[in-house]
This record gives C-alpha cells, sequence and structure tokens, in this order.
C-alpha cells in the first residue's frame, strides 16, 4: 500500500486534482455563489434554501470523490450511493451555470466530477486481472 503513495499514478492524480481545483478557482466561486444566494428576499428563501443545501451537499461530495480517487480507495455499495446522490445533487447547478454562461468557468473541474461519476461506477481498478487457466494435471495409471 505504501508504495501506492510514492508511484507516479498518485502524483499524476493528485496534479490533475489540485491543477482542477486551482485553474477554475472553484473555491472562489463557491464562496460567491453561496453569498449570492444568501442575498435572497424572504419570499422564495426556502426554495433558494434547499438550492444552495444541495449545492454545499454536492461541493462537500466532490471533495470527498477526488480525496479518494487520490487515495485509490475501493468504493463499496455505500460510497456509491453517496456518489449518485452527489451526482444528483450537482446537476441541477451545473447546468444552471452553463445556462447564466458562468460554467464554462469550472468546466475542467466539471470534466474532471464526470471522470470520478464513471470512476466511481466501473470500479476502482485500472486493469482487471484476467482469469488464470485451470490446472491440468496428468494421471498415470499403470
Amino acid at each position: 500500500m505504501m508504495k501506492y503513495f510514492i508511484s507516479s499514478t498518485f502524483f499524476s492524480r493528485l496534479a490533475i486534482s489540485i491543477s482542477a481545483m486551482v485553474s477554475t478557482a472553484a473555491p472562489i466561486w463557491i464562496v460567491f455563489y453561496f453569498s449570492g444566494l444568501n442575498l435572497i428576499s424572504d419570499k422564495t428563501k426556502i426554495s433558494r434554501l434547499l438550492w444552495c443545501w444541495s449545492g454545499y451537499l454536492a461541493s462537500i461530495i466532490i471533495v470527498l470523490m477526488i480525496i479518494g480517487w487520490v487515495i485509490n480507495i475501493k468504493p463499496n455499495l455505500f460510497v456509491k450511493g453517496i456518489v449518485v446522490i452527489g451526482t444528483c445533487c450537482a446537476i441541477p447547478h451545473v447546468v444552471y451555470s452553463f445556462i447564466i454562461l458562468a460554467g464554462f468557468v469550472i468546466l475542467p473541474l466539471d470534466i474532471l466530477a464526470c471522470y470520478l461519476v464513471y470512476w466511481y461506477m466501473k470500479g476502482w481498478q485500472t486493469e482487471q486481472s484476467k482469469p488464470k487457466p485451470a490446472l491440468k494435471m496428468k494421471i498415470k495409471l499403470s
């Protein structure tokens, strides 16, 4: 297990995830997005609060997905369920951000998120082991 943390796979995944976060300035845009939601009038506060919490949940889950991908954890059914919940929470926000043309700002993070959903749902191993041929035994009858 410790060999993984000094491998090129670990460092390339770490570099990709950090560059996707830094190049898009995603934390800054998320703060602006949530602070803008707090300026909404009280009449639409309930629906906006639900919108805000789903965005918050999707943000937390994408960070957990990135950490799990970099560390190379094996996803079980619970982790896959969390990924599905995060995807369902993130889709309306991504569509809305592309409608108002702000989605192009965080496009690298969106592409990484799509890949991570594929990676978690497909399975965590990049190469599936091939089945070994059956051992044949020769029996001599004398």
